[in-house]
């Protein structure tokens, strides 16, 4: 009896000195799948959509492309915007079948979903079984913005594919911003070995962009022919890489994060690493916002349409708000040709 008394007490202690199972954190798209949405029409796919932030917003097409948008800077107004710059033109994405001349740009979604503070963009290559959901967000007062991309493999094989993200740096002065001598230059690109990540930066000005992902990268210069043919501006192109092996009816996650500054390279590297270390939390209190927006008021009518169309119209507004904190922060006229304060527009 003794024996076993005390072969029991060393189990107990073993189980008491391991680790307690680690908690798998949600992924963006899987945070965001449970909230109201509304479904893009397909008519619409070659239209624009916005992921709003107070600091940051995203402007391309619903498809997941980034066509050029916009006159008052002409082809200009898409993209990513970091008031009072542009950081980029947006990217390019696609999956390539490793050692095989197979692959799929990311610009022709078959589905979008608009979240109140988030989007997502469904690709389906049938030949491979494979299914992309890109989704993205823009933290609440970040001069930042993160977009995943969840990669499914509905085959019974394994497939051994590599990932493109393509960043279309383009470090520019907003819409009459040369008034106030904010002269563009040409960027600069680096890589950063130690955070697998691309920076740039305009020759004559402390304005920055960096992009890259928790997950290693490699500096390619192969883009798979996913990119526009012309773009206007002084920007550039850069690709990082991952090679990455996704079992039958399992899903990789593939997070970019990309971080801007205006002012300094310290503070893009600071908003970089918040993307990184509490990006998932920033969505949570975004979600939470969210919900009080909605909870402020409800239009309950027979007609449910006009009682989706109020709720919406809230979430709408919260998207045009613009801080920059050296001006102030406001109701801004719309996107993406009116990013700025103008009252008139606004009301």
């Amino acid at each position: 009896m003794k024996i076993i008394t005390h072969s029991i007490l060393v189990l107990l202690a073993l189980a008491a000195c391991s680790s307690p199972e680690k908690k798998t954190e949600k992924n963006l798209y899987q945070e965001v799948s449970g909230l109201p949405f509304i479904a893009g029409k397909p008519q619409y796919l070659a239209s624009p959509f916005v992921t709003a932030g107070d600091r940051i917003y995203i402007v391309g097409h619903q498809d997941g492309s980034f066509p050029e948008l916009g006159w008052h800077v002409e082809g200009e107004m898409g993209g990513i915007w970091d008031h009072p710059i542009k950081l980029m033109d947006g990217f390019a994405s696609s999956i390539k079948i490793q050692n095989s001349n197979d692959f799929l740009c990311l610009d022709k979604a078959e589905r979008f979903i608009n979240y109140p503070m988030a989007n997502s963009h469904h690709f389906v290559w049938e030949k491979e079984n494979i299914d992309v959901d890109r989704t993205q967000f823009v933290p609440d007062g970040v001069e930042g913005a993160i977009v995943e991309f969840r990669i499914a493999n509905h085959g019974t094989e394994k497939k051994e594919i590599v990932f493109s993200f393509t960043g279309m740096t383009d470090l520019r002065p907003t819409w009459l911003g040369e008034r106030t001598y904010m002269l563009d230059a040409e960027d600069s690109i680096s890589y950063d070995e130690t955070l697998s990540a691309v920076m740039a930066k305009d020759k004559n000005n402390p304005w920055y962009v960096l992009f890259g992902s928790s997950l290693k990268s490699t500096l390619s210069t192969d883009t798979v022919g996913c990119l526009p043919t012309e773009r206007k501006g002084s920007g550039k192109n850069a690709t990082l890489t991952w090679s990455l092996a996704i079992e039958p009816n399992s899903e990789v996650i593939v997070p970019v994060f990309i971080a801007g500054s205006y002012q300094s390279e310290e503070s893009l590297r600071s908003n970089y690493e918040l993307l990184k270390t509490k990006g998932h939390e920033k969505l949570k209190q975004k979600i939470n916002r969210y919900n009080d927006i909605n909870r402020a008021s409800h239009l309950t009518i027979p007609d449910k349409d006009i009682e989706k169309m109020y709720e919406w119209l809230k979430y709408n507004t919260d998207w045009l708000v613009r801080y920059v904190p050296e001006q102030g922060e406001g109701l801004s006229a719309g996107m993406p040709a009116y990013p700025w304060w103008f009252g008139a527009d606004a009301t």
